[in-house]
């Protein structure tokens, strides 16, 4: 929080304090009791049963994408009881009333808040691109790696938030009036400051902003391109198919047994295969057919269902094995039909993946003007003190106001 100035006289209340501190009550209220609500649904209903699982006593595991969820709410907890509750008391008192050490404990974990929020967010871009270049669905293989990505953005967020505990200390400009500043402020205001000094300032700025906002903001850029490139890619190759046989008039009766040979590329739908159809009984091969899209299933019966065989022809869902298929038929001739979707382009269409969307769109457009109005600084120091004076710092709000819109997006895909 760099709104902490040292001046030398205690600072009267502006109207737009009085607005901040009705803004941000209003938000702390609404969002702590969103986020509780939320919260206690996803813990009674999120639960998924394991081999070992008891229906009355458990125990049962959070999906992944619920312990995402869970562990960005946590932060969304932190920053409207921590960062902003504390906003809050400084703009009633304009006095810091803590001491030198919950000076520097308030501030690591003002900003130790931001940045796991950033981090969780962060993380749960990554895997939704893991989930796009994913032939297949991971199970419990999906829960230890979000474990790992949530635990890796924690402990990120603490060792960025260390330096916290060593620039911002307590200062008393007027007898009796302490206030919790950065020492970049104390020494301007003590005329001790350097141009060496003053740039240890400036690196620091620069490592904070890129931390908290820049860097996790072209990660998830990145991310969401590649999806983009993923799905076009998808969208223009030919269409998938597999076989369908049809029974003819002639009423000749035709067994016919089907070998795949698999392509280099198995997962993508867009591969090649090999079907080798075989009359049975004698020793004349069919000829090869190359079907586009095809894909390797297990062995399994046919069945004559009127003038066509039964759909259990169609691929077993998420099966990826190499083996035959018997098809037993009366003169059949064969016919191409469009095959389903693979698992991740049905997961691009799933409530949890656009949830997951509408989280970091709502991320990077509540944290984007803020972060921009400190990045001026760097370019027009004047312009920038003007803008903060004259309701600029009230963008830092829509930040904490971030954390009221995430129970509501995460209502949507509990629904």
């Amino acid at each position: 929080m760099d709104n902490l100035t040292v001046v030398g006289t205690p600072a009267e209340r502006l109207p737009l304090d009085q607005i901040e501190i009705i803004g941000l009550t209003l938000i702390i209220i609404t969002g702590t009791l969103l986020n509780l609500m939320v919260f206690c649904q996803l813990i009674r209903t999120s639960r998924t049963p394991t081999a070992s699982t008891s229906f009355l006593t458990g125990p049962y595991q959070i999906n992944s994408f619920t312990l995402f969820k869970v562990n960005l709410m946590v932060t969304d907890f932190a920053i409207l009881l921590l960062h902003a509750l504390g906003k809050v008391v400084w703009l009633t008192t304009y006095e810091w009333k803590f001491g030198s050490s919950g000076c520097k404990i308030y501030q690591f974990l003002s900003a130790f808040t931001y940045y796991s929020n950033s981090n969780m967010v962060v993380a749960i871009g990554l895997d939704r691109l893991k989930v796009v270049y994913t032939s297949h669905i991971q199970g419990a293989t999906s829960v230890r790696r979000v474990r790992f990505m949530i635990s890796v953005a924690w402990i990120l967020a603490a060792i960025c938030a260390l330096p916290q505990l060593y620039v911002w200390q307590t200062v008393e400009p007027v007898e009796g009036w302490v206030q919790c500043s950065t020492i970049w402020e104390i020494a301007a205001f003590a005329r001790s400051s350097t141009p060496e000094f003053e740039a240890t300032k400036l690196a620091y700025e620069m490592f904070h902003q890129s931390m908290v906002f820049y860097m996790p903001f072209l990660i998830l850029l990145s991310s969401y391109l590649l999806i983009v490139i993923r799905l076009l890619h998808y969208t223009l190759r030919p269409v998938g198919s597999f076989l369908e046989v049809r029974t003819s008039n002639s009423g000749q009766h035709t067994c016919l047994r089907m070998t795949n040979v698999p392509s280099s590329d198995q997962h993508l739908l867009s591969s090649t295969e090999t079907l080798q159809a075989e009359l049975c009984g004698v020793s004349k091969p069919l000829p090869k057919f190359k079907i586009p899209g095809a894909r390797h299933v297990k062995q399994l019966k046919c069945l004559l269902m009127g003038s066509s065989f039964s759909s259990r022809i169609m691929q077993k869902r998420r099966t990826a094995c190499l083996g035959s298929i018997r098809s037993c038929c009366r003169n059949a001739d064969v016919s191409v039909v469009d095959k389903s979707l693979p698992v991740w382009r049905r997961q691009l269409r799933s409530r949890i993946f656009l949830t997951s969307l509408a989280v970091v769109i709502a991320h990077v457009a509540l944290w984007l003007p803020y972060n921009l109005l400190n990045t001026w600084r760097f370019v027009d120091i004047d312009n920038y003190a003007w803008a903060m004076d004259n309701g600029g710092r009230l963008l830092e709000d829509l930040i904490v106001f971030n954390s009221l819109i995430n129970p509501i997006l995460y209502m949507y895909e509990t629904k």
